[in-house]
């Protein structure tokens, strides 16, 4: 996988889909 960065930037692309994985991690 990428950076944690790289998964936020995605993450914010996707719609707050790293909102959720944050609470997840």
């Amino acid at each position: 996988m990428d950076s944690v960065e790289a998964l936020s930037d995605r993450g914010k692309e996707a719609g707050g889909w790293f909102d959720e994985a944050e609470e997840v991690f």
